[in-house]
């Protein structure tokens, strides 16, 4: 076993967590039912940082630079591993934005971060907003978008970081920083992740699960670029400077303001 490497967050040390088979709880979804994909044979060693509680793994920090990730992650069985991939998310969160901002809709401007094919941004184009552009920072050769947009979202993509200060940085440069927002779905770590250790269902290192936040770290993270933060639960995140207006429908002041 290698040394613990520090936590990428805050620097602290970091010590050994659990490993895991690369298929740990990865399954094949097939129609209406999923089954458990067999051991893989690959070890992955999670760490867990003594100071805020990061929990990572260091085995795929190089796989964006050696075609690594196109192999053994987003390859051609990615979209029956992933289920929710393919439309069910994009969908979801589209109708979501619209409902939301329903007034304003027409003249936002929207940015799918880590968007894939980019379903998401073609739903929202299609409802009739101003711009909705889609940007994977895991495709090769693809053009940065122009310009800050109104809403910066990254649904499902954060866990798969593996420079995460490096992609926050890149997502509040998108963010339009007057009135922008920037909507985060990733699960943080339960309260006894200790006790669940890699059999939390979040631990998925075929799907390129090699990021998982604490709560409180992930607030603390944006802080320093000047936003606030609000969750819904443990898996809802939403980065804002100044609560926009035409926004006022997505969550309740109330509910903006729970830890």
């Amino acid at each position: 076993m290698t040394q613990a490497p520090a936590c990428k967050l805050c620097k602290a040390p970091s010590v050994f967590f659990e490993s895991c088979d690369f298929h740990n709880q990865a399954k094949i979804h097939l129609g209406y039912y999923q089954m458990p994909m067999p051991p893989h044979g690959l070890t992955v060693d999670y760490y867990r940082c003594t100071a805020c509680g990061f929990l990572f793994t260091t085995l795929m920090d190089d796989w964006h630079t050696n075609g690594m990730f196109a192999q053994m992650i987003y390859n051609k069985d990615y979209p029956r591993i992933d289920g929710s991939y393919n439309g069910q998310r994009a969908g979801k969160i589209c109708n979501l934005f619209y409902l939301a901002f329903f007034d304003a809709f027409k003249d936002l401007e929207f940015l799918d971060y880590g968007g894939g094919i980019g379903l998401q941004s073609a739903l929202v184009g299609a409802f009739g907003a101003k711009r909705s552009l889609t940007f994977d920072p895991f495709a090769q050769g693809v053009e940065r978008p122009p310009g800050s947009f109104n809403v910066v979202s990254a649904v499902e993509v954060l866990e798969h970081a593996t420079n995460p200060l490096a992609m926050i940085e890149d997502l509040v440069r998108f963010t339009n920083p007057d009135d922008g927002l920037i909507f985060i779905t990733t699960e943080c770590l339960p309260d006894d992740i200790e006790q669940q250790k890699t059999k939390w269902w979040y631990v998925d290192p075929r799907v390129g699960h090699v990021s998982l936040y604490p709560k409180p770290m992930l607030k603390k993270i944006f802080a320093a670029h000047g936003y606030q933060m609000s969750h819904i639960l443990y898996h809802t995140h939403i980065a804002y400077k100044k609560w926009p207006k035409w926004a006022e429908l997505l969550m309740s002041e109330r509910d903006r303001n729970l830890p």
